[in-house]
């Protein structure tokens, strides 16, 4: 291979200065024939077989010089057997042919019939096939070097027996508003203010009975006086407790039982139980 390469090279380099203007045809065609057997063998490197293929049969053409015409040759019958060939097998269901309207393999489009064998290079490919009703399909594919006439079924689905699109869910019309959606926390932040003015009763008793202690008596009041006023001091907390407490539920009522049950609404979520699984 080296040998006729450089042949072909020097052979290029004596017909340079040998070119006159009648035989500038033919010098191309030898330069064509050049530039053809190097690409044969770039292709191949590569793993381009159908283009080194091509190249091949290119610079074996009765034109080329004698030397490159032959290792081309050679190179061409040995590429014909390498190159594997596809059978695209396009059908429905029931096993019958489809037209087809579209051939795609790896992205471009071939002109090449369903049943007849397509030369490609080997390794994976994709072939996606559109028939005449415009129904798509795409099958991959692994052809291996030397493999002939690799039979690849591709099954039309009719469209009638596709899975139609789901249908968009019509927008459900907001619930009207509640009307006692903050009936609770109106009640609990009741609740909690009649708490509050108790505890400010208490609170101010308490207070009274403790500076008329102070006055009069201290240290040294009467037992009976004194728990009096602890038992107002008490009142006094329990008030404040629990109108904390209740305006505590209010707001917590606020925050989320109402947004809560508006949810709840919006969704309109149905349980039915029944007697079986």
């Amino acid at each position: 291979m080296r040998r006729i390469g450089w042949l072909a090279l020097g052979l290029a380099s004596a017909l340079a200065p040998l070119a006159h203007a009648d035989d500038a045809p033919a010098l191309l065609d030898k330069r064509a024939c050049i530039e053809a057997h190097a690409r044969m063998q770039r292709e191949q490197m590569v793993g381009h077989l159908t283009a080194a293929r091509a190249a091949a049969w290119s610079c074996a053409r009765a034109v080329c010089p004698a030397p490159l015409r032959g290792e081309c040759s050679t190179w061409a019958l040995d590429l014909d057997a390498r190159v594997p060939t596809v059978v695209l097998r396009v059908h429905d269901a029931a096993g019958r042919s489809v037209a087809v309207s579209q051939v795609a393999i790896d992205g471009e489009r071939v002109s090449t019939p369903p049943d007849v064998a397509l030369p490609l290079d080997p390794g994976e490919h994709r072939v996606r096939v559109a028939t005449a009703e415009g129904t798509l399909a795409e099958v991959s594919f692994t052809l291996a070097e030397g493999q002939a006439r690799h039979l690849v079924d591709v099954a039309i689905v009719p469209r009638a027996a596709q899975a139609p699109a789901p249908a968009p869910t019509p927008a459900a019309a907001p619930p009207p508003p509640a009307r006692f959606e903050h009936a609770p926390s109106l009640a609990l932040g009741a609740a909690s203010a009649a708490a509050l003015g108790v505890f400010a009763y208490y609170g101010v008793a308490g207070r009274k009975k403790q500076a008329a202690l102070e006055t009069s008596c201290a240290p040294a009041c009467d037992r009976g006086d004194v728990d009096a006023m602890r038992r107002d001091y008490l009142k006094a907390d329990i008030a404040l407790s629990a109108g904390a407490a209740l305006a505590l539920g209010a707001l917590a009522w606020e925050l989320w039982g109402v947004p809560a049950r508006a949810a709840a609404s919006a969704t309109g979520v149905t349980v039915t139980l029944t007697g079986a699984f």
